[in-house]
């Protein structure tokens, strides 16, 4: 449930934005879980070479924080 909200909520925001949009947005869902919180982190940093990460709880922000934050 919260990740419809969210992805909806990121939707609007983009369509607000319009064509002075400077990034592309890549989801992946975590399921709220931590180990696919981190595949999912992973696939994001090696696959997309994303510069951004948004998380969602602070369980899942626990979990990927250090990966992140190593992979500067």
């Amino acid at each position: 449930v919260y990740g419809v909200a969210c992805h909806r909520g990121v939707q609007l925001a983009l369509e607000d934005l319009g064509e002075s949009r400077r990034f592309d947005v890549v989801y992946e869902d975590d399921q709220f879980d931590k180990k696919h919180s981190i595949a999912a982190l992973r696939k994001m940093i090696t696959d997309a070479k994303v510069d951004l990460v948004i998380t969602l709880g602070s369980s899942t922000s626990n979990v990927t924080a250090p990966i992140a934050e190593q992979n500067k």
